[in-house]
């Protein structure tokens, strides 16, 4: 399933501190988001050596992409 599939209001509140944080800081145009280019959720285990590592956001043909975002969720004691 897509990611918050099951869960969506989760998705919903985090695209509104989004789009909070865009108006009072950075002011860009982030219409049609999320759903022209929805969150993707990805899993890095540190047990496993899992990473984010440098790359590019190059989609089909060429990244629309204005705003990042990183949201963390481990327990506290990782």
């Amino acid at each position: 399933p897509a990611p918050f599939a099951e869960q969506p209001w989760v998705l919903d509140r985090v695209a509104d501190v989004i789009r909070e944080v865009d108006k009072r800081r950075f002011s860009y145009d982030l219409v049609g988001w999320p759903g022209s280019d929805p969150p993707v959720l990805l899993r890095y285990r540190s047990s496993e050596g899992g990473h984010f590592e440098l790359h590019s956001d190059l989609g089909r043909g060429h990244s629309t992409r204005k705003l990042s975002f990183s949201l963390q969720l481990s327990s506290p004691s990782d």
